[in-house]
């Protein structure tokens, strides 16, 4: 896929964002688990594991050499 500069950034930054945000409701449902020990953290575990997923997706399809 050749992109330019700008849908360059922008991919980056939408995959760093989802990758910030997988690791953001990891630590929360850890947290959760820990301090409040309440049956849905396998949720937040599930919707975090696919937001770095899509966020490393995103980041390898675009730092590809062309």
């Amino acid at each position: 896929m050749h992109l330019n500069e700008n849908s360059r950034f922008i991919f980056l930054t939408l995959g760093v964002f989802c990758l910030t945000l997988g690791v953001a409701i990891l630590v929360f449902s850890l947290i959760e688990r820990i301090l409040f020990r309440v049956g849905f953290v396998g949720l937040f575990v599930g919707v975090s594991s696919f937001a770095i997923a899509i966020g490393i997706l995103i980041l390898v399809l675009v730092r590809r050499p062309t």
